[in-house]
């Protein structure tokens, strides 16, 4: 189950706010899914492992670590709100969306 909304929650991200290419790493336990952006260096990595649903933000150009990490429960996570949360983190890491403009959506 958790193998295939992390597929829903990876392919609705690059539908949605980043356009790049999608690998898929199996394991024994779950997948790994890595979006690399095509433009800015970042890459978006879902993974789906025991249930549970994990979203990191990275920018390799920067980097070495996720510099977000959001953590759902697969049975009861909205996919939705999830890739929403994920592209706002996105363009907020990316400087697409300005401090002000944040602060006045929180």
């Amino acid at each position: 189950m958790h193998i295939d909304i992390a597929g829903n929650v990876i392919n609705s991200i690059a539908m949605e706010c980043i356009d790049g290419s999608i690998e898929r790493h199996r394991f024994s336990s779950g997948v790994r899914y890595i979006l690399r952006s095509y433009s800015d260096g970042s890459e978006v990595h879902v993974i789906g492992k025991n249930n549970m649903i994990f979203i990191e933000i990275w920018d390799m150009n920067k980097y070495a670590f996720p510099l977000v990490v959001l953590k759902y429960r697969a049975s009861s996570m909205d996919v939705l709100s999830a890739v929403y949360t994920a592209c706002y983190a996105h363009e907020l890491l990316q400087g697409k969306i300005s401090e002000e403009h944040a602060e006045a959506l929180i």
